[in-house]
């Protein structure tokens, strides 16, 4: 719209099997906010070449992790100043371990009320317990049996580690 000097439009998208379109009418504030909000990205860190601090999405863990392939630990990194942030990650990691305990014992009470059923209701919500099966292969019994031919299938990845105590 800011390009085309546009008063309005239509955004039509496909969300899985479903056609959805949208009237959006010209708003020139939330334009205007957009226009800054691109001058100021392309001025901070496009045009002088440096990289924004990390926002938390997935993508910027995956550009953190390519930018930094080559490590080394000789001599360690100074952290000083992320006392704060390295305390409260290790808090967080720790609510976090006993959120997920408490999500399994809730699970464990629900799948105990469910019983021999693969099907319960409550108000809203529908649960579902059912059995699945899944093809895989024995690596382990290939090697064994067949190492010269596992070879021929292997592959290597490289991941990262992240630990902090």
């Amino acid at each position: 719209m800011a390009v085309l000097d546009l008063p309005w439009f239509y955004v039509v998208c496909l969300l899985g099997k479903k056609l959805i379109h949208r009237f959006v009418p010209r708003n020139d504030v939330f334009i205007y906010d957009l226009v800054k909000a691109e001058d100021d990205f392309w001025t901070n860190f496009v045009e002088p070449k440096v990289m924004p601090a990390p926002s938390g999405m997935d993508a910027d863990e995956d550009t953190l992790k390519r930018l930094n392939f080559e490590r080394t630990d000789n001599p360690p990194a100074d952290l000083t100043g992320l006392e704060q942030d390295i305390t409260e990650y290790l808090a967080i990691k720790q609510q976090m371990k006993q959120l997920e305990q408490i999500e399994k014992k809730i699970k464990q009470d629900i799948l105990f009320s469910l019983g021999n059923y693969s099907t319960g209701i409550c108000g809203d919500h529908k649960v579902t317990m059912k059995n699945y099966q899944r093809l895989s292969i024995d690596t382990k019994k290939l090697k064994e049996k067949y190492p010269e031919i596992i070879k021929d299938f292997e592959r290597v990845s490289d991941s990262w580690r992240f630990t902090v105590r």
